[in-house]
């Protein structure tokens, strides 16, 4: 099964599972999307003090922001997981508190891929957010194939998060790294 791009390993590879653990269908819209770089903002980890990164950044369908992401790990530090914080929904002058966020954990490794975790604790009472959604919320609703589209554009598109993911994050034959 070929990934979405050249030269950069895409999520279609190591996607199978999480079509099978969305229930949806392995075809991802990520090259209409448009990915906007943001901030990058550094601190020294809690356990081991080593460097890291939050990239911020838009999702664009078209001209119009339906999409903010925070993407947060330890800078060459594959042993730690990578946070991948979405608020998905209206931005600008069409905001309508309608955004809802999904929080998705990278663990690299053979046995590694994402995972969908509940956004609550992490985006709770964030500003950009009307409604932190439950793992549940998102993986047995309508916001699934939405979730994997934009990850699949954040991950083809910021080359900024291959400081944060290891070369061999996915299993063999799966793909390049980002």
């Amino acid at each position: 099964m070929e990934g979405l791009g050249t030269g950069r390993r895409s999520l279609v590879g190591g996607a199978v599972w999480l079509a099978i653990l969305f229930g949806a269908r392995i075809m991802s819209d990520a090259r209409k999307l448009r990915i906007e770089p943001g901030k990058v903002f550094t601190a020294a980890c809690a356990c081991c003090a080593s460097e890291t990164r939050t990239l911020s950044g838009f999702v664009y369908s078209g001209d119009a922001a339906f999409g903010a992401y925070f993407v947060t790990g330890a800078v060459g530090r594959p042993e730690h997981d990578a946070s991948f914080d979405l608020i998905l929904g209206s931005f600008g002058d069409a905001a309508c508190g309608d955004r809802r966020g999904v929080s998705v954990v990278f663990r690299s490794g053979p046995q590694g891929g994402f995972m969908v975790v509940d956004a609550t604790p992490r985006l709770r009472g964030a500003e950009l957010v009307d409604v932190a959604m439950t793992r549940q919320d998102v993986v047995s609703g309508p916001w699934a194939a939405t979730v994997f589209e934009v990850l699949d554009a954040i991950w083809l598109q910021d080359h900024r998060i291959s400081d944060l993911v290891a070369p061999s994050s996915l299993p063999d034959g799966q793909g390049e790294s980002p």
